[in-house]
Parts: C-alpha cells; structure tokens; sequence
C-alpha cells in the first residue's frame, strides 16, 4: 500500500488502489443477505467486449464483467484495513455489506455490516433530507458525498 499523506482538501480526494476478488461463497453470502441489492443490480444491458450479443439481464452482464472484483472505497494511504462496498441496503446505509481486509494478510477477510456514517454534507444530522456519507461509522478518512 502506498503511503501518501491524506489530502486537507476532501473535494480532492484519491481512493485507494487496493482490490480483492471474493470468493464464490462470499458473493453468495452477500447476495443472500435480507434486502441486499448488489451493486451491479441497476446496470443497463450492454455488449460485452468479449461476445458480440447484448445480454438480457443485470445478473447475466455481472457475471460477463468481474463483479466479484471489489476496489477500496477509502482515501489512499489510510491507515488500519481496507474495505469494499459488496451490497447495499434501502436502509440509508445502516446495513450495507463490505468486504474488510488487511494488505499483510488478505486471505484474513471478513464480510461486515458496519453502521452507516452519520455525517452529513452540512453537519446537520437532524434534518432527514440532508444527503449522508456513503460510507460507514467512524471510517477513516473524508466522508464521500
């Protein structure tokens, strides 16, 4: 892992580089959690590079592209372990699914359901219209709007 120094600026944010690929039972565990909506769900039916028909759904262009393949969702050169958004939840986030891992032992990974961040844009949680961190409780580094 690169060791860069976080940004003072969090509209100038770099995202870690690291990524994993999980593992068919831990897509299935994901996918079968209660409301989880992976991320691939909304994606439009598209070509695939490697064939010459579009596909007829999400799920069959998911499994064309590497989905299990999940990248960091945190600021370069934070400290502590990685983590990759593998599901989400209806639940403003309260519930969503990462994949937490450690550079000196990845094979060491665990699926979490952290709680959502509670900032928000403006710092004002009370209001329910205020767009929230897509990230989860006490990440390191900015949160992402």
């Amino acid at each position: 892992m690169e060791t860069s120094e976080m940004s003072a600026d969090p509209t100038c944010v770099s995202h870690c580089t690291a990524v994993i690929r999980l593992s068919e039972a831990e897509y299935a565990f994901v996918a079968e959690l209660p409301d989880m909506e992976m991320w691939w769900a909304d994606l439009p039916d598209i070509t695939c590079c490697d064939q010459d028909e579009p596909k007829s759904s999400p799920s069959e262009c998911a499994k064309a592209l590497d989905v299990r393949t999940v990248s960091c969702c945190l600021q370069q050169g934070h400290q502590g372990e990685h983590a990759a958004l593998v599901g989400r939840t209806p639940c403003d986030g309260d519930q969503d699914a990462y994949v937490f891992w450690s550079e000196d032992a990845p094979e060491a990974r665990e699926i979490r359901q952290p709680q959502g961040c509670e900032k928000t844009e403006n710092s004002d949680a009370s209001h329910y219209l205020e767009v929230r961190c897509l990230l989860f409780k006490n990440h390191p580094g900015p949160c992402r709007f």
